[in-house]
């Protein structure tokens, strides 16, 4: 392996995950955004793979739905994958953000009032980890739990996610016709 990536990967100690995620055709990072009220009509879900392949899947109520095909560059991979592995799982984890929640009055209060709010999960799959988190409305929890340094890397993350989503029906990626496999 002698992308950018790799190189950097290796010097992390990741080399072998990333080569048995790229030869097992396993996505490295999984990101699945279920949009607030409209979650039951199906999510948005990006796949990021060892080679800098992504795969973008847009649900039937979004304009442009279907799936979608892009490459990431090197440095665009390199990103991801670092603030990916950087999370703070164990701050991010439900127990945590509760016991954050509780030592917050107001963040009892503002997130009490965060009614069908976007619900996010990231899977990292790469260096040894195999961490999920799942957190609903991470900017409202950030907004009042700036304590939380790994909400705000979650935030950042997030963003870097949905602007996958948003390009793909730009140009930026390829449509994939229906039954083509990716």
């Amino acid at each position: 392996c002698v992308t950018l990536a790799c190189i950097f990967a290796a010097a992390l100690g990741w080399s072998a995950a990333i080569q048995a995620s790229d030869d097992a055709l396993i996505p490295v990072l999984e990101y699945e955004l279920a949009p607030g009220e409209a979650a039951h009509m199906g999510t948005a879900l990006v796949q990021v793979f060892a080679d800098g392949r992504v795969l973008l899947q847009r649900p039937a109520y979004w304009k442009q739905p279907g799936t979608y095909e892009q490459r990431l560059t090197e440095a665009e991979l390199a990103t991801l994958l670092t603030r990916a592995t950087a999370l703070g799982f164990a701050e991010l984890s439900p127990e945590a953000l509760e016991q954050a929640q509780e030592e917050s009055l107001s963040a009892k209060q503002v997130l009490m009032e965060v009614q069908d709010a976007d619900r996010i999960s990231i899977n990292v799959r790469t260096g040894g980890l195999d961490e999920t988190v799942v957190v609903t409305a991470p900017s409202a929890r950030l907004a009042v739990l700036p304590q939380v340094q790994a909400l705000s890397s979650l935030v950042r993350l997030d963003r870097d996610f949905r602007r996958l989503l948003s390009a793909a029906p730009d140009g930026k990626a390829r449509r994939l016709a229906e039954g083509e496999l990716p």
